[in-house]
């Protein structure tokens, strides 16, 4: 077995909580959060932290920190090429009361 198939055998994720960044590809429709982003990187992910049954949420350029099933519209924002003043503001709005989980 290689040692990234051995690794992924071998993880486990109780007790854990999984962040999960936002991707680029999305529905073209509002869906759970944990449907719309639809790149093989997150599907890939979606997958591993739902088989361990681990605790996830996805951080959202937009919405900020989700709850995998929260309903939200697609959108076209990245926080890539964002400068520092946009990331402590995203940073801030993601701990506040406006955190949807």
């Amino acid at each position: 077995m290689s040692p990234a198939v051995k690794s992924k055998a071998s993880l486990d994720l109780t007790d854990a909580l999984v962040l999960v960044s936002c991707v680029s590809q999305k529905l073209s429709e509002p869906a759970p959060a944990r449907l719309l982003y639809q790149s093989e990187w997150f599907t890939k992910v979606r997958s591993l932290v739902e088989t361990q049954k681990a605790d996830w949420l996805i951080l959202s350029a937009l919405y900020g920190v989700l709850a995998p099933d929260t309903r939200i519209a697609p959108y076209e924002k990245t926080l890539n090429s964002a400068g520092v003043v946009e990331r402590r503001a995203w940073a801030e709005m993601s701990g506040d009361s406006r955190l949807r989980v």
